[in-house]
């Protein structure tokens, strides 16, 4: 440590006030410096990928974190400075940055829908993040459609999943998890249906045991008499004489359809009746000659 003497006290290096700002004290980057960070992460992210084809979901996660890590700011830029933390960095450099950072994102969205219970907020997140850059990553759509189906929102994951399909419209994976978005939706119309006849089913039986019914189709006959006679004030006289002449006409002409129906019951009744009689008879008088022949 450096020191140097003020007045005969001798002052720390670690004392004395130092004049720097963040630009000038930011480490620049070179290509090679970036381009071996992209390395590493990518490292971590195959190290991630072995871990998770073994099934051990937590060791996944922290491999893929740690990836993260190595890229963490490197789009950025430092005040002052051009882009990249302190140095530039290239188009190509750019666009490994974006894959590999993207692809990190899904994976551990893809171990956060493997925990019980799936951590689905947190999928999403991350699956938004993705598609904020990039609208039309299928893998992006496709983890959020999972995390919609899981979290009760099916229509949400239905939207993702025709979105992506537009992209990539022979994709197996995309079809099968749209059949179970289709059958996760029909299941909760059937249950919103059965829980919908109950209710029905539940109001109807207050409204038979309350003689609510019975009210209810008074007041409607009421209303529609009240509505009927308001209808034949505001009408021209004539024409309402007219009209109750018509209504006169009509009623005839049903009871005189109803007289109709009461005689040809009548005569269906009596045609039945003699036709039972006479059966009877004819069997009263073959018994009788049963009984002549035995005797």
């Amino acid at each position: 440590v450096s020191t140097q003497s003020t007045g005969g006290k001798r002052q720390s290096g670690f004392g004395r006030k130092r004049n720097c700002n963040s630009s000038t004290a930011t480490f620049a980057m070179g290509p090679e410096v970036i381009k071996a960070r992209i390395a590493d992460a990518n490292k971590h992210k195959e190290e991630g990928n072995a871990y998770f084809k073994a099934g051990n979901i937590g060791k996944a996660v922290t491999a893929y974190h740690m990836g993260l890590m190595h890229v963490k700011g490197l789009g950025s830029s430092a005040p002052g400075m051009p882009s990249g933390v302190g140095g530039d960095i290239s188009e190509e450099a750019q666009t490994e940055l974006a894959t590999i950072t993207n692809i990190l994102h899904l994976n551990i969205a893809a171990c956060l829908l493997k925990n019980e219970p799936p951590k689905t907020e947190r999928v999403i997140e991350l699956c938004n993040k993705v598609l904020d850059k990039d609208t039309k990553n299928t893998k992006a759509l496709f983890r959020r459609a999972q995390a919609f189906r899981l979290s009760g929102f099916p229509e949400k994951a239905e939207k993702d999943l025709n979105e992506a399909l537009k992209y990539e419209p022979e994709n197996v994976g995309l079809k099968n998890e749209l059949k179970m978005v289709h059958y996760t939706i029909a299941q909760q119309e059937k249950k919103q249906a059965k829980e919908f006849a109950g209710m029905f089913d539940r109001l109807t039986e207050y409204k038979v045991k309350h003689g609510i019914y019975e009210k209810e189709e008074a007041e409607a006959k009421r209303k529609a008499e009240e509505k009927e006679r308001k209808r034949l004030a505001a009408m021209d006289p004539a024409e309402r004489a007219r009209l109750e002449v018509q209504k006169e006409i009509d009623r005839e002409i049903e009871l005189d359809k109803q007289r109709e129906r009461e005689r040809k019951e009548k005569e269906e009744k009596e045609k039945k009746e003699r036709e039972e009689k006479e059966e009877k008879e004819r069997s009263q008088t073959k018994k009788v000659e049963r009984v002549e022949v035995l005797e």
